[in-house]
């Protein structure tokens, strides 16, 4: 009867709504031989955990071999007991996801042998995976937010390099990694970095895998990172937790920002336990907070070190959890978990506001709803499924008019390029909300099949499905407006535009069809054979199939691709002690398609047309008579308007759907990888492990436009050309890393860990910014018109950080009767990112004529970047950082009460250094341009003191062709500077 309840849900998580999720249960196998070396049959293994219902038993076979699979993470006792055989007891810690291999020896006798392995932080070892587990209980003792983020920064590896202080895990972009908590995906739909849909205390360990993955996970091409939560157990037990921040805390960096003198408290607080021992578990956590903040507006003047204006900005934060978990009988397991986010955030920015206008209010509402199941069917086959949902929503998140006037976006174009904004919101808030969700089902089974001759095989098959849903009317202003300026004039707090012909630009951003919303599946099966051959040697073979079925918002097919990602490992133990460890490996993964770059229909998506504006010059003398802003924008309107509006020939036009379409069935952006490592137990103290990876990424996302593509006909534009969105490897991308990580207890009361990552990302194709995320490379689009060895030049990557350290430490002071009391601390140490110096030229004066209605395509004037350096002719500063933690605990005798107190210095000696470094780590948000740094270069295109150069033919001079900014090479704002020196603390109860 049980087996027909359990095979009845197994087939309805099968025919449930398609998804994908990464389950987060581990897996403990291995091999019982005698002191001869002879298979020990029949010995008796019992797993037993705090984060375990019951007890877990399985029997050895003939060959010596076992399994235990489906084990939540935790610490666990493992006994492995036979007749006339010593007892052996053995202590360690399981990650989810992970695969640990135990070879045992048993002798004869009848005494207990207790061995620790136990460690709060350790690389994994005897596997071709790289990965490092965190637990929880660590960040709560170091210097750290106990954030999610702070995990992964302490992560080999890993980069806090890319566009907006994202992660580059491996020298992947940004957004092509994967973030799961309880194994569902948390990633954000467009720039790829997680949401917070956790609370710091209710986490149990996070997990960074960089490499050597097994073939059960996918959609990723940089790192895989899974976070766990708590459970409840059989024990009640909770905690209560305030924190307490002030901006006012801090020092200021050289920027010399204004600080808000305000103590934020955050509440947090978790509670779970059984209602039915070894049966029925609840867990349940929430986390409260009115965070204010002083945040400073993009400099009114572009003279170096001048500041903007200081404003406040509130987030208002709800976030709760609860869980449950139900064990029906031995072996099988189910939980439900649900998450909630209410947020509400005042005074947002897109990119660089420069006003206060320029900022809004946005609620971010987000909702988690996940149901897992495992079952051990029989001794050998076993199944496991997880369906989850996600749903994100924006609301408000933009201009709060669609008045031509008040909601028209203007652009100061002076400061290079166009994120430099005032007037108006980005956006519209006043329009529809946006929604960015998932969906997600994974069901899988593994059978476990040992042999005498050819050893034992865990082999693991499944179905993994995942939709990337996206709602969105993408309204670029309140009234699909903006007005691309000559420049700025300050008066107080007030900005009056320059509008001076030809170097304004009108333009119009319609959206002609609603958004019907965009679903990216992607389809998946898998299967992965984890071949234990002998004590000494292990393979891992894998294979995953990824087939993607993707429409975009108008309902038009964009996708039936599909790629297949072998998996293949090798493990040797040269002693079969399980001390030490070398493997090599090969892995393809292959990333989710992403809405941002594969839905160009016009569905939501806005048409781009835009005008130069040739009317009377606004402005054109700060010290003349100035006009207002409103009158500023109607004098332009009215101009425009009198002159045929939006029938007047254009400069650039981009209409989706018709003038910007897919090309073929798009592929996923993949990457090849080769790894070596070596990794080596230390004793029952510690582990150590050193990893070599190369990886060469493919199948970049490209837009197309010659004369093979042909032309269109609009009703309004009339006929243009066509570009096509499609992959290319016409520009490349690789990174070489090298490894090392290692964690250590001494004695009692000391541990130390750390890891050092030395790499090299280099390619002609960074793929991403902070606005838009993914982008495409253009060396397709009217390729008569640009080259590659100045527009996409060979070099160092914009993520490329060449030396990167984590250490920490925990010393344990004893004081007897008064408590306990620790001291932490974690050294930082990062290389600075490199940055060119780029600017725009106009090459139509240089190419043929005549190959194109409008060479020009969607680029103002037809603007081509320029590398005038090499990619990394400039660097940002080395960073380096110590912060420190004390930590006190009383028990006051009343059962397991503690109270407790942590304090942080971040920062300790005050260093600062211009790295762009700091909002990753203390604001968890992250700078405008490349690495925070302003790079503005002056050319023909836009200043009248340069001349012209023919790209094809000439070499450009400094000083005459182009020249670089006053305020080149300077802070954005202050988080373009190392984390200030930063004082805050906790304090609260457990039990």
């Amino acid at each position: 009867m049980a087996r027909m309840l359990l095979g009845g849900v197994a087939c309805l998580l099968i025919t449930a709504a398609a998804a994908g999720a990464q389950v987060p249960t581990g897996t403990i196998s291995g091999r019982v031989v005698s002191s001869d070396q002879a298979p020990l049959p029949g010995v008796t293994v019992t797993a037993t955990s705090p984060s375990l219902q019951g007890d877990r038993t399985v029997v050895t076979t003939e060959n010596g071999d076992f399994i235990i699979p489906l084990l939540p993470p935790g610490d666990y006792t493992l006994l492995f007991e036979l007749s006339g055989f010593q007892s052996l007891k053995k202590q360690m810690g399981l990650a989810g996801t992970q695969s640990v291999t135990l070879n045992e020896t048993m002798a004869v006798g009848g005494i207990v042998e207790t061995v620790n392995v136990i460690g709060r932080s350790e690389p994994f070892v005897q596997t071709a995976t790289s990965a490092a587990k965190m637990r929880q209980d660590l960040l709560e003792t170091l210097p750290s937010n106990r954030s999610l983020d702070a995990a992964i920064l302490m992560g080999p590896a890993v980069h806090a390099t890319g566009p907006a202080g994202g992660y580059s895990i491996g020298g992947a972009m940004s957004f092509e990694s994967l973030f799961t908590v309880n194994g569902v995906v948390i990633t954000e739909n467009l720039r790829g970095q997680p949401y917070t849909l956790y609370i710091e205390d209710a986490l149990q360990e996070t997990t960074v895998a960089t490499s050597g993955v097994s073939a059960e996970f996918g959609r990723f091409s940089g790192g895989l990172v899974t976070a766990i939560t708590k459970s409840g157990s059989d024990v009640f037990s909770g905690s209560y937790r305030q924190s307490m921040n002030n901006d006012n805390w801090r020092t200021i960096s050289p920027f010399n920002e204004a600080k808000l003198d305000k103590v934020v408290p955050t509440h947090e607080y978790t509670f779970g336990g059984p209602i039915a021992r070894r049966r029925l578990w609840f867990f349940n956590a929430g986390r409260f907070q009115e965070q204010q903040s002083s945040r400073t507006l993009a400099a009114t003047s572009t003279a170096v070190g001048a500041s903007g204006i200081p404003y406040v900005r509130t987030n208002d934060e709800k976030r709760y959890e609860i869980k449950g978990t139900y064990s029906p009988l031995a072996g099988h397991t189910a939980r439900v978990a649900y998450s909630r986010i209410d947020q509400q955030v005042t005074n947002l920015t897109f990119q660089n506001a420069m006003d206060l206008r320029s900022l809004y209010n946005q609620g971010q509402p987000q909702d988690l709803l996940s149901v897992h199941y495992t079952g051990v069917l029989t001794p050998n086959l076993s199944v496991e499924g997880q369906w989850a949902q996600r749903v994100f929503t924006f609301t408000g998140a933009g201009a709060t008019s669609t008045d031509l006037i008040d909601g028209t976006l203007l652009v100061d174009r002076s400061r290079g390029g166009t994120s430099f904004r005032y007037w108006a919101a980005t956006f519209c808030g006043v329009c529809d909300d946006e929604e960015r969700s998932n969906t997600d089902l994974i069901v899988k089974g593994s059978y476990f099949l040992s042999t005498r001759g050819m050893g034992s095989h865990n082999v693991v098959f499944g179905v993994d499905s995942y939709n990337d849903h996206r709602f969105s009317n993408n309204h670029q202003s309140g009234s699909d407006y903006r007005i691309l300026g000559t420049s700025t004039i300050a008066r107080g707090t007030d900005l009056l535009p320059v509008f001076l012909p030809s170097s304004t630009i009108i333009q119009w951003n319609p959206i002609t069809l609603g958004s019907q919303g965009t679903d990216l599946r992607t389809n998946s099966l898998f299967v992965n054979d984890q071949w234990q051959y002998n004590s000494r040697m292990t393979f891992n073979l894998g294979l995953r199939w990824d087939g993607n079925k993707g429409e975009d918002a108008a309902g038009n097919p964009i996708s039936d691709s599909s790629n297949l990602s072998p998996r293949l490992a090798v493990v040797f133990d040269p002693t079969g002690q399980g001390q030490w460890s070398a493997s090599g490996s090969f892995a393809r993964y292959v990333s989710s398609l992403n809405t941002g770059i594969s839905d160009v229909s016009a569905g939501g998506n806005p048409a781009t047309y835009q005008w130069p504006y040739l009317g009377p010059a606004i402005n054109p003398d700060p010290a003349g008579a100035l006009v207002t802003t409103p009158d500023a924008i109607r004098q332009v309107f009215a101009w425009f308007n009198a002159n045929g509006g939006t029938t007047r020939p254009f400069s650039a036009v981009d209409i989706p759907g018709v003038s910007s379409r897919i090309g073929d069935s798009l592929d996923s952006p993949n990457v090849n990888e080769w790894a070596v490592g070596v990794s080596r137990q230390l004793g029952g103290r510690g582990s150590m492990r050193v990893d070599f990876v190369y990886r060469d990424f493919r199948d970049f996302y490209a837009t197309r436009t010659d004369t093979a593509t042909g032309r269109v006909t609009d009703p309004i534009a009339g006929t243009f050309d066509l570009t096509l969105i499609e992959n290319t490897d016409i520009v490349d991308r690789s990174y070489k890393g090298v490894t090392f990580q290692a964690g250590y207890r001494v004695g009692t009361r000391v541990e130390v860990g750390g890891n050092y990552t030395l790499s090299k990302a280099s390619g002609s194709f960074d793929g991403e910014t902070s606005a838009s995320g993914p982008v495409t490379t253009d060396l397709l689009s009217y390729p008569e018109f640009v080259e590659a060895r100045w527009n996409s030049p060979e070099g160092a990557l914009s993520i490329d950080q060449r030396h990167r350290v984590r250490l920490w430490g925990t010393y344990q002071i004893p004081v007897g009767r008064f408590g306990g009391f620790d001291i932490a601390a974690v050294q930082t140490l990062e290389s600075g990112v490199p940055y060119p110096a780029l600017g725009p030229i106009n090459t139509i004066p240089y190419a043929p004529a005549d190959l194109y209605l409008n060479p020009s395509g969607n680029r103002p004037d037809g603007l081509w970047d320029y590398y005038f350096s090499a990619r990394d002719a400039y660097k940002t500063e080395p960073n380096y950082r110590t912060d420190l933690a004390i930590n006190y605990s009383y028990r006051p005798g009343l059962g397991s009460l503690q109270l407790f107190f942590h304090a942080d210095v971040l920062n300790v000696f005050n260093v600062f250094k211009l790295c762009g470094c700091g909002n990753t780590v203390f604001s968890n948000g992250g700078t405008t341009n490349v690495a925070g740094i302003n790079q503005g270069i002056l050319t023909a295109a836009n200043s009248p003191t340069m001349q012209a150069f023919n790209p094809f033919t000439e070499t450009p001079v400094e000083g005459v062709h182009w020249a670089k900014r006053p305020n080149f090479a300077t802070a954005v704002n202050q988080f373009s500077y190392t984390t200030p020196r930063v004082f805050r603390f906790s304090f609260g109860a457990r039990f």
